[in-house]
């Protein structure tokens, strides 16, 4: 497996404006380590600490103390799951492939009760699904687990 088929180059799309909707959860400085093909992005903090977009469970979680702690659990443990490989490898087996400015993304998260599978995915935006992703992120943020939630969506005027 080559990590880089996993993952989208952060310099081809426009960051500030991706991240537009979590601006309000984000540390105020950071850089982007890594992103991976669902838009979820992994963000080195001022302080080294490593937080990550988690696009599926709309919401940015703490997932090591520095870089070196991050690519030692990325390798050794976490690939398959932040990056979603059996997902990705399922969506490309569909001839679901990507161009730039696209990423994968849920068409119902599954921190709203979509399924985790190849059924509840879609191409979209970066843009539109980072966005909706962080909207959600910021309203439901300090709601308990498990907290039911009514969706409504509408049309952009």
């Amino acid at each position: 497996m080559d990590i880089l088929d996993y993952v989208i180059d952060p310099t081809t799309f426009n960051l500030r404006k991706a991240l537009a909707d979590w601006r309000d959860l984000l540390p105020e400085s950071f850089k982007v380590v890594m992103v991976n093909l669902f838009g979820d992005m992994f963000l080195e903090s001022a302080d080294g600490a490593i937080d990550m977009i988690d696009t599926a469970g709309c919401k940015l979680k703490h997932v090591a103390e520095s870089r070196e702690e991050f690519f030692v659990k990325l390798k050794e443990e976490k690939t398959a799951r932040w990056l979603h490989v059996a997902l990705v490898d399922e969506l490309q087996r569909r001839e679901m492939l990507l161009e730039v400015e696209k990423c994968y993304s849920w068409k119902l998260p599954p921190r709203l009760g979509g399924e985790y599978d190849a059924d509840n995915v879609e191409i979209a935006d970066i843009y539109e699904s980072l966005s909706m992703a962080g909207q959600i992120a910021v309203q439901t943020k300090d709601l308990p687990p498990g907290t039911k939630v009514n969706v409504k969506m509408e049309p952009e005027a």
